[in-house]
């Protein structure tokens, strides 16, 4: 798809054969169902048509519209033909690939379905039970007449014991995890240099291969939530396509930590803010 869709310059309805009812509907398919290249199209008012099921996905995988696959958001982790290649950020690439907001149709919805099924709406009961007790966990070794630092005291320390928990972390796990997770703040950052690309690259490695390990040890000791994972994952039928679909997870492992970066650190940044807007508002 070009990097502008102008709508206005697109064949029209009328133009393709379609009068508006249904007497040349039948004909009018024929013609754009046979044609082999995406036919986008505009009514009177300019407006997007798409028909086809194969054209709306092509629509819909556009990196414009869609979601942004791993190939266009980390460019120099693959060559042309989608083999992966070596260089700094790879490390972080490696990681996101397995992330379901790179994917795109026909494997986005059936790799999010998986995480839904584990995480969805319908768990929330009993992970808000896992939150509560995290939240008391940490605020019962606060010494509360001392000043702290609320990202590193709490914030930090309530993400990570809430997955620790959920995913039976060990102490070593959790704390290498925790330090992990303050590297990849660098993320963030709007002028990355050579030393954080370094940083973040040896950080999201550790990170994935403690959830690597972690899924492993849970997958030998049948965790019932993992092995549903495992399960699921087994059926995903999708040809890895850095640049349009996305590269499927080969493994829980990587299923976990490519979609629990957001959990172990966006969380805690977001638990930070927060709290900091709400110690703002006298009537909070």
């Amino acid at each position: 798809m070009n990097d502008h869709l102008d709508i206005a310059n697109l064949p029209s309805l009328a133009e393709a054969g379609f009068s508006g009812g249904r007497d040349n509907f039948r004909e009018f398919c024929r013609t754009i169902f046979r044609l082999d290249e995406p036919r986008f199209l505009r009514n009177d008012q300019n407006q997007l048509v798409v028909f086809r099921h194969e054209d709306l996905q092509a629509f819909g995988t556009a990196p414009q519209i869609g979601n942004l696959p791993i190939g266009k958001l980390y460019p120099a982790r693959f060559t042309s033909d989608g083999s992966p290649a070596r260089g700094l950020g790879s490390g972080v690439a490696d990681v996101i690939s397995s992330q379901v907001f790179t994917f795109n149709p026909p494997l986005h919805g059936p790799a999010r379905q998986i995480l839904i099924d584990w995480l969805g709406p319908k768990q929330i009961a009993v992970l808000e039970k896992v939150g509560r007790q995290a939240a008391h966990a940490v605020l019962d070794q606060i010494q509360h007449s001392s000043p702290l630092d609320f990202v590193s005291a709490i914030a930090e320390r309530l993400t990570i014991s809430f997955w620790s928990s959920l995913l039976h972390l060990t102490e070593s796990e959790a704390d290498t995890i925790g330090a992990c997770t303050r590297e990849m703040t660098r993320l963030f950052r709007l002028g990355r240099n050579a030393d954080d690309l370094q940083a973040l690259d040896l950080a999201f490695a550790e990170y994935a291969r403690i959830l690597d390990d972690v899924a492993t040890r849970r997958l030998a000791a049948k965790d019932p939530d993992l092995t549903a994972i495992a399960e699921k994952l087994a059926t995903l039928r999708s040809d890895d396509d850095p640049f349009a679909v996305g590269v499927a997870p080969k493994s829980v492992g990587q299923l976990l930590a490519g979609n629990l970066v957001d959990g172990f650190h966006t969380t805690a940044l977001a638990t930070a803010n927060t709290f900091c807007v709400l110690a703002r508002d006298p009537n909070a």
